[in-house]
């Protein structure tokens, strides 16, 4: 029986890289937290995906949108020239679970060693 390669699993935040943008860092977590509870393989039909469940038939193209790096740069530069209007059902507030603070929504990622 072979032995099974073990892989790295490491706890990333997605605050530092979702904060490092010039839009508000409270809405973008809390839209996060509303399209996709921080899942970076969210997935829902019609295809939206990724953390902030982009559209990926209209601006997917050939950039992978389960990418969270991606999915955090296409959904900036929506929201730098629509604004908001690509996220109608989260409400412009701070997430739905009052108990939480700003970042504390943890992804895992998986890394091939």
């Amino acid at each position: 029986t072979p032995t099974p390669t073990p892989t790295i699993v490491r706890v990333v935040s997605w605050q530092d890289i979702v904060c490092s943008y010039d839009w508000p860092c409270e809405w973008a977590w809390a839209t996060i937290e509303c399209e996709s509870d921080g899942i970076v393989d969210a997935y829902n039909n019609p295809p939206y995906v990724g953390l902030f469940q982009i559209d990926s038939q209209l601006y997917g193209g050939d950039r992978d949108l389960f990418d969270p790096i991606v999915n955090i740069e296409v959904a900036y530069a929506l929201w730098s020239k629509d604004g908001a209007v690509h996220w109608p059902n989260c409400p412009p507030r701070i997430g739905r679970n009052t108990d939480k603070e700003i970042g504390d929504t943890l992804c895992f990622l998986s890394i091939p060693t």
